[in-house]
Order: C-alpha cells, then sequence, then structure tokens
C-alpha cells in the first residue's frame, strides 16, 4: 500500500513537471509570435510589453514570471522564425485561448499602423495556428466599431447609447467600451474617443486590454470588477436568470427566490433590469412616479426605485445583493448531464457557473432524471472536500432535495424534480456580541469585555 502511495505521488509529479514544461514551452511561442508584430529595430514600446507580458501571463498563471519577463525580453532583442512557434501553438494552444490571442494581436497591429502588409502576416499567422473562421471574425470585429455580432466572439457594450447592451449614466464623457469572453479570459476594448481606466492605466482608444480577477474599470460613477463582467456576459449567452422577489419585512429589503405575502416586486437581472410591482402603490420611480402592478418595467441599473417612503434604491445595489443570495439554475426538462464549477475555464456546452471565490475550486459533474427525482455525483477536480448530506464523497447517488456542500460559505441544493439546482450562500447580516475576552496565552488580556453589534 505504501509503495502504491509513493508511485502515485510519483506520477503526479512527473506528469505536473511534463505539464508546466510544455506550458512554458508555449508562452515562449506567444512571446515569439508578439515580438514578430511588436519589434521595431530590436524595441519595443513598454506599454506594448506590458500588453504582451499580461496576455502570456494570465493564459499560463502556472509559469514562472520571472522566466516569461526573460522570455519576451529575449524574443523582442534577438528575433527569431516564428515557423517552430507557429507550429507548437498549432499543436498546443487551447481552443478558447486562440480568440483572445487573435483579438489581442491584432490590436497590436491596429496600434501601429495597421497596414497591409501587418495584416496579411496576420491572417498566415493565424490561420497557421488553425483556424481561418477565428481569424475573419477578428478582423470583421476589429475593422469597425459597429460590426455585427458573432457567435465565435461573446461580448457586451457598455455605454450611454439606446443600441448598448448594458447603459451608463449619460454624463460628460460617458464611457463606452466592450468587453469580450473566451473561457475565463476577459478583453475590454474601449469604443469611446477618450481613455478609459482600468486598473490605473488609460487605456486608449480602440485598444484591448486583458482583464484580471482584481482589477476594476472605471465607468463614470459605476465601477466594474471582473465579476460583474462575468455576470452580463452570462446573461448574453445564457438569457436573463430566474427572476427573484424583493421582500419587505420589519422595515428591512431582502432578496428571495420564493414569492411570499411579503413580496413587493418581481425582479429579473439581465442587461436591464426587469422590474414587475406586485403591489399598489409601494413602489416610485426615480421621477417620483407611481409603479402600476403587474406591469414589466426595464430600467438601467444606475437608476433608483423607491419602496413605500424609504430613501432611494439603486438598481444596481440590488444586483449585487442579489448576488449574495446565490444563483438559481432552471434546467430544461428531460434527463440532463451538466457540469458544475466555479472556475470559467472548465467549463464549456451544458455547464454552469457558481460564484467564484467561496469555495476551493471544483468541476463536478451531475447527471439526474426529474421523473424519478433521482441523480448521481461525480467529483471531477476539487481542492477542498465535497460533502454530501454531510459525508465526504468522490461519487455518489443523490436523492432529491439533496445538499452538496463545497464549503463553509457555499452549497448546491439539489431539487432534480423541479429541474432546479439553487446555489446558496451563508451571508452574515447581523451580528451582536457581548462581553467578548481574549487572553493570550503567555501574555495579558488582549480583549475585555468588547461588546458591538
Amino acid at each position: 500500500m505504501r509503495l502504491r502511495t509513493v508511485l502515485a505521488r510519483t506520477k503526479r509529479l512527473v506528469f505536473r513537471d511534463a505539464r508546466e514544461g510544455r506550458h512554458e514551452k508555449t508562452a515562449r511561442a506567444l512571446s515569439q509570435v508578439f515580438a514578430s508584430f511588436i519589434d521595431h529595430d530590436g524595441h519595443a514600446s513598454r506599454r506594448e510589453l506590458e500588453i504582451v507580458y499580461d496576455f502570456v501571463r494570465n493564459v499560463f498563471p502556472d509559469v514562472d514570471h520571472g522566466i516569461l519577463g526573460k522570455s519576451l525580453e529575449s524574443a523582442v532583442a534577438r528575433p527569431q522564425p516564428i515557423d517552430e512557434a507557429l507550429k507548437h501553438l498549432k499543436k498546443n494552444l487551447n481552443t478558447e485561448h486562440r480568440i483572445p490571442l487573435a483579438l489581442q494581436l491584432y490590436s497590436v497591429i491596429r496600434a501601429g499602423g495597421d497596414t497591409p502588409e501587418e495584416k496579411e502576416k496576420f491572417s498566415e499567422v493565424m490561420q497557421a495556428i488553425g483556424n481561418s473562421e477565428i481569424t475573419e471574425a477578428v478582423l470583421s470585429e476589429l475593422g469597425q466599431f459597429n460590426a455585427p455580432k458573432d457567435s465565435l466572439l461573446a461580448r457586451v457594450d457598455f455605454g450611454s447609447d439606446k443600441s448598448c447592451d448594458v447603459r451608463l449614466r449619460d454624463d460628460d464623457d460617458t464611457p463606452r467600451f466592450r468587453c469580450y469572453q473566451a473561457g475565463a479570459l476577459i478583453l475590454i476594448r474601449n469604443l469611446h474617443d477618450q481613455p478609459l481606466w482600468v486598473r490605473g492605466y488609460q487605456l486608449d482608444s480602440d485598444r484591448l486590454l486583458l482583464i484580471r480577477p482584481s482589477d476594476e474599470i472605471i465607468a463614470g460613477r459605476w465601477r466594474l470588477n471582473y465579476n460583474d463582467l462575468i455576470f452580463f456576459l452570462q446573461a448574453e449567452e445564457k438569457g436573463i436568470p430566474p427572476a427573484l422577489f424583493l421582500m419587505e419585512e420589519d422595515e428591512e429589503l431582502t432578496l428571495s427566490r420564493n414569492k411570499s405575502r411579503m413580496a413587493v416586486a418581481k425582479i429579473a437581472f439581465g442587461h436591464r433590469v426587469h422590474i414587475t410591482p406586485l403591489k399598489n402603490e409601494c413602489l416610485t420611480s426615480s421621477s417620483h412616479n407611481p409603479l402600476i402592478t403587474k406591469t414589466t418595467y426595464e430600467l438601467d441599473y444606475h437608476e433608483v426605485i423607491r419602496v413605500g417612503k424609504k430613501e432611494p434604491l439603486v438598481l444596481e445595489a440590488l444586483r449585487r445583493l442579489s448576488q449574495q443570495t446565490g444563483q438559481r439554475f432552471v434546467l430544461p426538462a428531460g434527463r440532463r448531464r451538466v457540469r458544475v464549477s466555479n472556475d470559467p475555464n472548465r467549463l464549456s456546452g451544458d455547464s454552469l457557473l457558481l460564484t467564484p471565490g467561496l469555495a476551493g475550486r471544483f468541476v463536478l459533474e451531475l447527471e439526474f432524471d426529474p421523473k424519478t427525482g433521482v441523480g448521481e455525483m461525480k467529483v471531477i477536480e476539487s481542492t477542498e472536500a465535497i460533502l454530501v448530506n454531510g459525508q465526504q464523497v468522490k461519487e455518489e447517488p443523490l436523492p432529491d432535495g439533496s445538499m452538496i456542500r463545497l464549503s463553509n460559505r457555499q452549497a448546491l441544493r439539489c431539487r432534480f424534480s423541479d429541474n432546479i439546482l439553487d446555489e446558496e450562500r451563508n451571508l452574515v447580516r447581523h451580528l451582536e456580541v457581548e462581553n467578548l475576552n481574549h487572553r493570550f496565552w503567555k501574555g495579558g488580556k488582549a480583549i475585555d469585555s468588547l461588546s458591538f453589534r
């Protein structure tokens, strides 16, 4: 048994080293390709180098950053033919990474003047990697601001124009930008003639930038982070999520998946906010006009509503509150097999994305039949223990109503007979502490009778 454990551990280490070596070689190949476009007599602008470095680092986060930097410096200082690099990328670069590569590479070309020679070279490079459809889609998309949407490029437009998917407040110099998604990678393109502020950088007009999970976009009075962009891109791909109910109880407003007599409105969050009042003379708009019962209104996230005589409530604050309550996934009828994860990079096709950051990385596969209400779960990957009804499992049959515990803050409730999976989150709304004391083991008292609420 001990020998088997040692062999299994050795196998994992060998596989990990081989994978890291392959990723490092692919990162060097990407650096070579980018360098062939940004190199000007052995030099490149600092901004172009930063964009390329950031892109390669986010595609391969497990590769040593120092190695990436040296590879890029070497590729610019000592340019080499890229034929071998292209062959390697064709074999080893994931399909979902080819779209952001094409977008980022062509944006660099456009910034350098977009000459016919460079455009032809771009087409040759992308075709050598192995996808002419992506090449044509990117040339069409980046060749004009108002290009029609393409199924290969998931995108959402932000701005004050009525043509934008998500509308911003119409202020002086309201930004306009477009975000693209490929797997877990998100790129931002500035469509405004003024710079856009991202992570303290100015993104010039018609330039693209890869968004990191810690980044924020300054969109007028709105600060959008990585998870906000994921939300709107998911709405673009899968449509408006199931509605929630705005509840008023004990002078407090909350959101619930279930309707009750305390519900004052039905709300669905997509590119815009869909609100249906459920009680007469309860809700008013920002202009103090009453919202009519059982009439659905489409409002923008910067707008406000009032519940009774309470303070104005910004709809973006409600959307953020809805993210705290967890998501409900209503699945099509019939026997289903779905993949569930909190890592966008591991999902495709018939799959569900749970809120990232509340548990270790996991990938689950669920199969169930709503007619019988019985399902099965298989843990494909997990960095933490997965519990079903209190027991740690790897593969387990699931009766209807089972609770899959992903962490102490996140769980998934299986309502197979209703074709529903509910994400549940532990959320502390009120905390009262009385007479809290703390004493160090060999020291004096650090906290003495602390009370707060």
